[in-house]
């Protein structure tokens, strides 16, 4: 067949004699691999809708962010995501679904280092916004614990420092 590649060799890591130990390893691989793929397509799927979140087509991210959650519930990223494209969009329910998935992602994010605080405190900020648009006086408490987690430029701007 044109264009079509012949299967890579299989690489022999334990010898035949191994029997059940090469087959629980073989297992592991299989597992580890199966359990790639998903979180790869996942990370795929969110940057897409990112992407289409920054070019402003907020109903199409929200609705990639959805079938993301839909499967991966516990997907923070995703989920900060599509709170972040509704808070954009404001269109009717957006504000008070975008502040449920804030808050779900900011239970669910992980804390202690770096990148993690950065997430969270970015979690923070955009509720800050929220409550900004909503006029509910909790804005500066949001912008000041995201400035105590990872403080930033625009946490400085919003706090006047």
């Amino acid at each position: 067949m044109a264009g079509s590649c012949a299967p890579a060799p299989r690489v022999e890591i334990l010898p035949p004699q191994c029997g059940h130990f090469r087959a629980h390893v073989e297992a592991e691989l299989a597992k580890h691999e199966a359990a790639k793929r998903p979180a790869d397509a996942v990370e795929r799927l969110v940057n897409e809708a990112r992407r289409l979140t920054a070019d402003k087509k907020y109903a199409d991210a929200i609705a990639i962010f959805d079938s993301v959650v839909h499967t991966n519930p516990d997907t923070v990223r995703a989920l900060s995501g599509r709170g972040y494209a509704r808070m954009m969009r404001a269109d009717g329910d957006d504000l008070t679904e975008a502040e449920s998935d804030f808050e779900a992602a900011y239970k669910m994010a992980p804390g202690g280092n770096p990148e993690d605080d950065k997430l969270r405190a970015q979690i923070l900020f955009n509720r800050g916004l929220i409550s900004e648009k909503t006029k509910d006086g909790r804005a500066k408490a949001f912008f000041e614990k995201a400035h105590e987690l990872s403080p930033s430029a625009a946490t400085k701007k919003k706090l006047g420092l």
